[in-house]
C-alpha cells in the first residue's frame, strides 16, 4: 500500500514539474499587438504632458519585465549568478528609451525593445568579467607578497588558482583580440578615405 502511495506521488510531481515551464511560459507570453497598443496610448500620455516628464505606467513596464526575464532563460544567458542585475539593465535600458520607439516606423516592439535588453545583458556580462578579472589579477600578484597567509591560502588552492589563471588568460586574449579588430576597422576606414580624396583630387585635375 505505501509503496502503491509512494508511485502516486512521484507521478504527481512528475506531472507538477511538467505543468511548470507551461504556466511560465504563459505568465511571461507577450501580444504583440497588446504591447504596441500600451506604448501607443503612453506616447499619447507624453504629448498631453506637453514636455512634462511622464513616467512609464506599471501596465507597460511589466511588458519589458517579462521580456528581459524571458530573454535571461535562454540557453546563452541561463547559467550568470548575476541575472537578476541583467534583468535590471535590461528593464533601465527599456524605460529610458522607450520615447525612441515609433509606432509609424514600426509595428513591432517586441523586436525592438528585445534587442535593447539583449545589449544591456551583454553589457552587463562584460562589465562582471572586467571587475572578476580585476579581482583574480589582483589575486594572483598576491603570489609576490610577503604575506605567509596569503602564499599558504593560495598553495592549499592549486586547482583554484589554475581555473583563475585560466580565465586571466582567456579574459587578456579577448580584449587583444578586440583590439586588433578595432585597428583592422581603423585602417579599412583610413584607406576608404584616401581612395575618396583620391579620387575627388583626380576629378578636379579633369
Amino acid at each position: 500500500m505505501k509503496n502503491s502511495e509512494t508511485k502516486n506521488k512521484i507521478e504527481n510531481f512528475k506531472l507538477k514539474r511538467k505543468k511548470q515551464p507551461k504556466e511560465r511560459e504563459k505568465a511571461n507570453y507577450i501580444k504583440n499587438a497588446d504591447f504596441l497598443a500600451e506604448i501607443i496610448e503612453y506616447r499619447k500620455l507624453i504629448k498631453a504632458a506637453d514636455g512634462a516628464r511622464v513616467p512609464v505606467p506599471d501596465s507597460l513596464a511589466i511588458y519589458f519585465l517579462k521580456l528581459a526575464r524571458n530573454l535571461s532563460s535562454k540557453g546563452n544567458f541561463l547559467n550568470y549568478t548575476y541575472k537578476e542585475d541583467m534583468v535590471a539593465d535590461g528593464i533601465e535600458n527599456c524605460i529610458q528609451y522607450v520615447h525612441n520607439f515609433n509606432p509609424k516606423k514600426s509595428k513591432n516592439p517586441f523586436s525592438y525593445f528585445t534587442q535593447i535588453i539583449y545589449y544591456a545583458f551583454v553589457r552587463r556580462i562584460k562589465k562582471e568579467k572586467k571587475q572578476l578579472y580585476v579581482k583574480y589579477k589582483s589575486f594572483m600578484n598576491s603570489e609576490l607578497s610577503d604575506n605567509e597567509e596569503i602564499l599558504n591560502m593560495i598553495q592549499k588552492n592549486d586547482a583554484l588558482k589554475d581555473y583563475k589563471r585560466e580565465f586571466i588568460d582567456s579574459y587578456e586574449k579577448s580584449i587583444e583580440a578586440a583590439k586588433q579588430k578595432n585597428r583592422t576597422k581603423t585602417k579599412k576606414k583610413s584607406k576608404t578615405l584616401d581612395l575618396f580624396f583620391e579620387l575627388t583630387s583626380d576629378d578636379k585635375l579633369l
